[in-house]
């Protein structure tokens, strides 16, 4: 029977470790991250009377990162929160306006002005992930 030893550096060793170790925390930071990015490409994307009603900071969140039952993945979520005041002085919440502005209304004759669908760019958000987890992944040849 054939036999194998390796002898693996205690640096690389304890790198493993300290990653398993941090593991939950890096993933959760990459998560945060790609949010903030969707998060500001909806500020940016979103039409000029929404961006008005938002400007408050009780208006769009990001939720915290959470668990799913289901698949035991990771999730992060942007939620609009209060009331938008139109010029007449009532209030709607903020949710309908955002979802009148994303997939119009035939009852008001409002056409789509799609802008959350729209903020989500696979590599931004790549690109902010992988930045974030740089912080727990040290590159290959630097592992002090």
């Amino acid at each position: 029977m054939a036999h194998f030893r390796a002898d693996v550096p205690k640096e690389v060793m304890w790198q493993f470790e300290t990653l398993l170790n941090n593991c939950d925390n890096m993933i959760d930071d990459m998560v945060k991250a790609g949010a903030e990015v969707v998060l500001e490409n909806v500020r940016n994307r979103m039409p000029e009377t929404l961006r008005k009603a938002t400007v408050r900071p009780d208006t769009l969140h990001l939720t915290k990162v959470y668990t799913t039952p289901s698949d035991n993945g990771r999730n992060c979520g942007i939620w609009f929160g209060g009331y938008f005041i139109n010029e007449d002085g009532e209030e709607t919440p903020i949710e309908l306006v955002a979802n009148m502005f994303e997939y119009g209304s035939n009852q008001r004759k409002y056409p789509k002005h799609p802008f959350l669908r729209k903020s989500f760019h696979k590599r931004e958000i790549e690109r902010a992930m992988l930045k974030a987890q740089k912080k727990y992944i040290k590159e290959e040849g630097n592992l002090k």
